[in-house]
């Protein structure tokens, strides 16, 4: 019954109810089988695509008694795609495929279908599965080479990112689409990675354009949407980043990135007008403790005020020193910058404190004077 193999559950049972006669059970699952194989010989007789309604009913209905049989998720399947859902499609020929593991045109099916929908890696898996039953299947060795030679660019994009290597990432991804002329699904997975990449690089505007392409493809990918999010924070477009964040969570209400993201975001927003260090020292959210040193001292050297004859831009140089200095103190320091990151200026909180310690000026700042001694004396230690 399971299975679907109606004729032989009925002479199971037509034998058992010979040997124990009057079983009310055997003639209720007769019974059933009778009205389960006239649905099925309705089924049958429509054509692949067509009266899809009906066989979403149908179908769904006897996969309840019959959960093993194959047939039933490959005619499901057949609706699905012919109403252009294909990941519905996918979801039934996988478990076809599973129940009836000799089938290699339907994994062949399965690999185009996964293609189509920008799932490379997974079409690939499927045409591997056909050539272990079938080495010399002609359509799955065809497109072996040529999904394998995508996937291994993939990887190497993959591997540039693991290792920060951002301008290889870019590198190997034009190579790719130039050796595939453009095509839609290649493009689409080349953009989910070089998104990211140029987002690192500082190309904002090329960022948000892939991410932008790869959403409109499939509006549901989850770390699509997180990325163009993080390239929204990058450009102080807080409220398109919170919205991105939101439909993430939407479609995957367990994604933490895109909760914790989306607080950030909110925190960000709350800053603004306010004084963001991380803005001061031309720095990424997520850099880290070098490249925030690498940073702090590009700008200290620019802007310490004995670079400037001028009185007024001498006066407006140690107004930038000091939030730079500010800006390394609060960002090189864990807990101070968990802190700014939570909406807090964890500097605020010490003027008060410093002021009835050491007056005002320089030498007031925070406890420690920048400059060095004097406020024309200038001292800066690399």
């Amino acid at each position: 019954m399971k299975m679907g193999r109606l004729e032989d559950a009925a002479l199971d049972l037509k034998y058992l109810d010979a040997i124990t006669p009057s079983k009310e059970d055997i003639h209720s699952k007769l019974q059933l089988i009778d009205q389960h194989q006239d649905d099925l010989n309705a089924l049958k007789s429509f054509a692949i695509g067509e009266n899809c309604d009906v066989v979403d009913e149908v179908t769904s209905k006897l996969l309840e008694d019959h959960p093993w049989d194959s047939f039933l998720y490959i005619l499901r399947g057949q609706c699905h795609i012919a109403e252009n859902r294909l990941k519905l499609a996918i979801h039934d020929f996988k478990h076809a495929s599973k129940l009836s593991s000799d089938n290699t045109d339907l994994l062949y099916d399965m690999s185009v279908l996964e293609y189509e929908v920008g799932n490379v890696r997974d079409a690939l898996s499927s045409i591997r599965d056909c050539l272990k039953l079938n080495p010399d299947h002609k359509k799955c060795y065809s497109s072996y080479k040529s999904l394998r030679k995508i996937v291994k660019f993939l990887d190497s994009m993959k591997n540039s990112i693991e290792n920060e290597q951002w301008s290889s990432c870019l590198e190997t991804g034009a190579k790719l689409l130039q050796s595939d002329n453009q095509e839609l699904v290649v493009k689409i997975n080349v953009y989910r990675l070089t998104c990211r990449c140029n987002r690192e690089e500082g190309n904002v505007g090329t960022a948000v354009q892939e991410c932008s392409e790869v959403l409109e493809f499939d509006d549901s990918d989850v770390d699509t949407l997180i990325q163009r999010a993080e390239t929204y924070m990058a450009d102080e477009e807080y409220d398109l980043a919170i919205a991105d964040y939101e439909k993430a969570i939407e479609w995957d209400s367990s994604s933490e990135t895109a909760k914790s993201g989306k607080e950030q975001a909110k925190r960000a927003k709350e800053l603004v007008g306010k004084r963001d260090y991380y803005k001061i020292l031309g720095v990424k959210r997520n850099a880290n403790k070098r490249e925030i040193t690498k940073a702090y001292r590009k700008m200290a050297q620019k802007w310490h005020p004995d670079n400037f004859q001028n009185e007024q831009e001498k006066k407006r140089a140690e107004k930038k020193f000091i939030d730079i200095a500010a800006a390394k103190e609060v960002l090189s320091d864990e807990e101070k910058r968990r802190a700014f990151d939570n909406g807090q200026d964890p500097l605020d909180s010490e003027k008060g404190h410093h002021a009835h310690r050491g007056g005002g000026g320089f030498n007031g700042f925070h406890g420690f004077n920048p400059f060095g001694r004097g406020s024309q004396e200038f001292f800066f230690h690399f």
